[in-house]
């Protein structure tokens, strides 16, 4: 038996599905652990199909919880949950309100609001208590006090809560009792829950029976024992040092617990993943190990979706030369040889010329046909009205942008499962976006894209494929995952532990 396989014991399995909830801490862990189940499951009956627990993360069970209450009239409570990316945005606004600051100071100073407001609703009892007045008051208390009465005047005028307010919501309500189903409620080793989610967690127990929790203490006690034995420590001198000796450590570990039956599972965990990424997928690629590695990046920051986004912004302000022409060289726009030639001499025509930035417009000169057809398509996509000036509802700049981006294609290109992917991925991005609609004023277009990109900043991407016996992984995506073994990168004072710092808006 393998080290995952003990996590689901025979108690487990013995509780009766319909009845039994499993929480995770993440969405990556809930399906991690769902599969882990149906393994053993099915093992365990010897058939082909079996009834499985709901697996969900506590913030998930959550707002299915809120909105089935509101569903069935229970819960009388209007308010509906709003979407993170939208919170995120709604406090740049705020910021931006109150300072005038820059985009990326008034980004950092919503991201110091947020955090305040988190902290205050999962680490206090109520947002009505003494202790949520007197929590917030630091030298830069009044700022986030005016930050925080505009913020929570918006979610009353949109009849909205947070994922903050929501479980302290919970917990004073009478009525969870009749809408909580099951008999078990089961969390995933590596659950670690802030004093709000630990308050509806013992609400949630206090309902059902016994087991509660956790499932790592229902294991196979001697089995966790031996894994606990079984750390290690090694001192490298360098990345590249520590990389080799865990893609060693991989590769014989693999080889050495080949089972058709019990399949090893293991991890690669690299807190800098987004940094190293390139050198991990190099020295991957020399082995021949059956490995997935994540990526992660925002959808934003992927070549296929970024190419758009610069077009759009080469529309109203001057970007670097080259910037421009690898945008419009980019494979998803179909270009054709003659069209790529083009590009390439305008951008060495430029650059000989000491022009070193340009909008779309000038870089797509009338003299070459190639390039003035694309000019042409886009100024018949554009209408009659000034990109520049323009202030429209991000719904009319949603169709703006699906005519520009459809002027600047010549031919239709193939989709790979993995642009399919991250096209729908854009796209529920963009419908979260329009959402802010709802929320603030009709903006440019220059602010239509920041808006948009700092969305999409917020979504990483990571593609569906086929599981594989290696994964390699970021810090916060590992967090909850089962694996047989595990190998931890760079364990210095830069990643673990975490640094201490106190939020500079409360006390």
């Amino acid at each position: 038996m393998n080290a995952q396989s003990s996590l689901v014991s025979a108690r487990l399995l013995a509780l009766p599905p319909a009845k039994t909830l499993v929480l995770t801490p993440s969405d990556r862990a809930r399906r991690a652990f769902a599969a882990l189940w149906a393994d053993a499951a099915l093992r365990a009956a010897g058939k082909a199909a079996v009834m499985l627990p709901t697996f969900d993360t506590l913030n998930g069970y959550a707002a299915r919880l809120w909105s089935e209450a509101q569903l069935f009239g229970v819960n009388q409570d209007p308010r509906s949950l709003i979407a993170p990316v939208v919170e995120q945005a709604l406090w740049r606004h705020i910021a931006q309100q109150l300072t005038g600051a820059t985009s990326a100071e008034s980004a950092a100073l919503a991201a110091g609001f947020a955090e305040a407001w988190q902290l205050e609703h999962f680490h206090v009892a109520s947002a009505d208590s003494p202790s949520m007045s007197r929590i917030s008051l630091s030298s830069n208390g009044e700022l986030y006090r005016e930050a925080r009465r505009r913020f929570a005047s918006a979610l009353q005028r949109q009849q909205a809560i947070t994922a903050a307010e929501l479980l302290n919501n919970l917990n004073a309500s009478e009525w969870v009792e009749r809408m909580v189903p099951y008999e078990h409620i089961i969390t995933t080793p590596s659950f670690i829950g802030r004093s709000a989610e630990e308050a509806f967690l013992s609400k949630l127990a206090s309902y059902t029976s016994e087991p509660h929790f956790n499932m790592g203490y229902m294991g196979n006690d001697e089995t966790a024992n031996a894994e606990i034995a079984s750390l290690s420590r090694h001192q490298f001198s360098n990345e590249r040092e520590e990389r080799r000796a865990a893609i060693a450590w991989a590769t014989q570990r693999l080889q050495h617990h080949v089972s058709a039956k019990h399949p090893q599972r293991i991890a690669i965990v690299v807190p800098e993943l987004q940094r190293e990424r390139s050198a991990w997928q190099r020295a991957l690629s020399a082995t021949r190990l059956d490995y997935n590695l994540s990526l992660g990046l925002p959808v934003s920051k992927h070549p296929w979706a970024a190419a758009g986004f610069t077009l759009v912004g080469a529309l109203v302000s001057s970007i670097p030369v080259e910037i421009v022409s690898a945008a419009l060289r980019h494979a998803r726009w179909g270009r054709t040889g003659d069209s790529l030639r083009a590009i390439s001499y305008r951008e060495r025509e430029l650059l000989e010329r000491g022009v070193s930035q340009c909008t779309l417009d000038e870089f797509c000169s009338e003299h070459v046909p190639a390039l003035r057809s694309i000019r042409d398509r886009i100024s018949q996509a554009r209408g009659a009205f000034s990109l520049r000036r323009e202030r429209l509802s991000r719904g009319q700049w949603s169709s703006v942008f699906e005519k520009l981006i459809n002027a600047l294609s010549e031919r239709d290109s193939a989709l790979d499962s993995g642009t399919f992917q991250l096209r729908a991925s854009l796209l529920e991005s963009i419908e979260t976006w329009i959402e802010l609609d709802d929320w603030l004023p009709a903006v440019t277009l220059v602010q239509a894209q920041q808006e948009l990109i700092e969305i999409t900043d917020q979504s990483a991407f990571q593609p569906e494929g086929s599981d594989a016996p290696l994964q390699v992984m970021g810090l916060l995506e590992a967090a909850g995952v089962p694996f047989d073994a595990m190998w931890f990168c760079g364990s210095t004072d830069r990643v673990l532990p975490e640094r201490q710092r106190a939020n500079p808006f409360l006390s």
